[in-house]
């Protein structure tokens, strides 16, 4: 799927520290879009594409869908 919002644009908007992911909401999950470069190097390139709870605990999960939910 093509985004709007490229690659290269997104780190020129999110350069720094923070950590900023652009997902998607997937039913009740989230899949990680695009990721700038302070939170690549939390994460890694590799989580592009994977689901929010295929790469983090079940419990970290729970408290990270909820917090998503809220926020959305």
């Amino acid at each position: 799927m093509e985004y709007l919002l490229s690659e290269d644009l997104f780190n020129k908007l999110f350069i720094g520290n923070d950590f900023v992911f652009l997902m998607k909401k997937v039913e009740e999950d989230f899949q990680y879009i695009r990721l700038n470069y302070a939170a690549r190097e939390l994460l890694s390139i590799d989580v592009i594409g994977k689901m929010l709870s295929a790469v983090t605990s079940n419990r970290n999960f729970s408290i990270i869908q909820k917090n998503y939910h809220h926020a959305i």
